[in-house]
């Protein structure tokens, strides 16, 4: 069901449909020999100028969401990226880290596709669902996104930054469609996150602090 990063775009085979807010695109398309629909979200990476404090876009560099429905109704949500260079063979393991503001960084595991060398995705299952949806809780609030993709022996490292201006408005449509609409975490459980979240960040400054001796 997962497709790779490569698409062939074809208007007879086709149909597309694309919309922009701010920073955040969406995209999408029902494959006409398959019935198979995906709709995507995404971002370029950037930086701030040191000169004129202007946003400067990386087209080659990109971070985003997707959803795969398949005609029998089967669904697949991935978090997807794009850096410039090669990174590791086509599916290899790669590590992605996201760090939103001042939020503690969200650890997941992922997988460049079958023929690409610099692309790549995180499947959303059962085994890292709560930590996606506490990053996607995370995106919808904050202003800047850290993202980190490197290989498994981290010989290869790429960093970029994500505005998250419009993040909420344009990724509504792909977490929907694959009924990744909200979070089903319980009251309870966001409670508990929240403390330990706050217990992170006290335990990080002591560390600091006891480092800052030596």
């Amino acid at each position: 069901m997962l497709k790779s990063a490569l698409i062939v775009t074809i208007a007879t085979m086709i149909s597309l449909n694309c919309y922009a807010d701010e920073t955040w695109y969406t995209l999408s398309k029902t494959d006409e020999f398959t019935g198979e629909k995906t709709t995507s979200t995404y971002a370029y990476a950037g930086y701030e100028s040191y000169l004129d404090k202007e946003w400067v876009t990386s087209y080659d560099t990109k971070f985003g969401l997707r959803c795969d429905v398949s005609t029998n109704g089967d669904q697949m949500l991935i978090l997807t990226f794009s850096v410039p260079s090669a990174i590791a063979t086509p599916s290899s393991a790669v590590d992605m880290m996201v760090k939103v503001d001042e939020e503690q960084p969200v650890s997941l595991v992922g997988s460049l596709y079958t023929n690409s060398y610099d692309s790549g995705y995180v499947p959303i299952k059962s085994g890292n669902k709560v930590a996606v949806e506490r990053l996607i809780d995370q995106l919808k609030k904050g202003r800047l996104a850290l993202v980190r993709v490197s290989n498994e022996r981290r010989s290869e490292i790429v960093d970029m930054k994500i505005r998250l201006a419009g993040f909420t408005k344009e990724t509504s449509n792909t977490l929907s469609a694959c009924g990744f609409g909200g979070s089903t975490l319980s009251d309870e459980d966001k409670e508990k996150l929240r403390v330990i979240d706050a217990e992170i960040k006290r335990l990080t400054a002591e560390k600091a602090k006891i480092l800052g001796k030596v």
